[in-house]
């Protein structure tokens, strides 16, 4: 199993639409900090669990070990799971000039090349996903460690579950919140804890995009980190789309262009009905 970069705009296939209509969706959003189960039955409210990590240190392992536990606690057996990962497990690259490459190959090809220019060796080793609607001039591409999807895929097969995709953060937020997004020029970022990925679109096509530790308050790192991004790449301020648990208290529009529109990050809510 590959992790995928889903398309807004793409249909599934007939077989895995007959399948999600005949059985119960379950999500899962895999991360150091924590790990989110949600299980979708019809006509029903989700039902979620949180389950914290012991060790948040950004390796997978006690995540991958979260993550069983859970699913002992939970008993899902039988059912299609879509997997969320963390943006601390995925490296991105931007690769462009797609359109002169003549097939999906030599895009895949590029975007390994990417990854391995920046990240070096290891990300010969990586699985690559690539956010390529076969129009865009410029993808991303998200690579993640082979080791973590297969067991991944070996604990989700082991609990009777069927893997159908493993989704980049990235690409579940930006899907979600694509209109929201639109057209004109948009700054996007996800904040977790201890990382933020910031990105910067026009017309809905990536200029950059930028991912670095948080090494302390949100509040206390957004300004600076925009303020930083936009000069080092030489566009301008305007609206930021923030994804992140809680919103920051910090005040952009003091003139300077910015201003700030907050989402919470993940499925679980507030009002979310909780497992126990």
């Amino acid at each position: 199993m590959s992790p995928s970069w889903l398309s807004a705009a793409s249909l599934p296939r007939v077989d895995a639409l007959r399948s999600m209509l005949q059985r119960e969706s379950h999500d899962i959003l895999l991360a150091p900090y924590r790990v989110e189960f949600a299980r979708q039955r019809r006509g029903q409210q989700p039902e979620r669990l949180i389950l914290e990590c012991e060790s948040d240190a950004g390796a997978w392992q006690p995540a991958l070990t979260t993550l069983i536990a859970g699913l002992k606690q939970l008993a899902w057996s039988k059912a299609d799971v879509r997997v969320r990962l963390s943006n601390h497990f995925v490296r991105y690259a931007l690769v462009p000039t797609l359109t002169r490459l003549r097939n999906r190959e030599e895009r895949m090809a590029a975007a390994r090349h990417h990854l391995s220019a920046i990240y070096g060796e290891r990300a010969e080793r990586w699985q690559v996903a690539l956010n390529d609607s076969g129009r865009a001039n410029t993808a991303i591409a998200a690579g993640t460690d082979q080791d973590l999807m297969q067991q991944l895929a070996i604990s989700l097969a082991g609990a009777q579950l069927e893997l159908l995709a493993v989704e980049p953060l990235m690409a579940t937020e930006f899907n979600t919140l694509r209109r929201e997004i639109g057209k004109a020029p948009a700054w996007f970022a996800i904040a977790e804890p201890g990382r933020i990925a910031l990105a910067y679109l026009e017309n809905q096509a990536w200029r950059f995009l930028h991912v670095e530790r948080l090494r302390g308050n949100l509040a206390d790192e957004l300004r600076p980190l925009l303020e930083r991004t936009q000069i080092a790449n030489g566009v301008q301020a305007g609206r930021v789309l923030l994804v992140s648990d809680d919103a920051p208290d910090v005040e952009l529009s003091n003139g300077a262009g910015w201003s700030l529109d907050w989402r919470r990050l993940g499925a679980v809510t507030d009002t979310a009905q909780a497992m126990q």
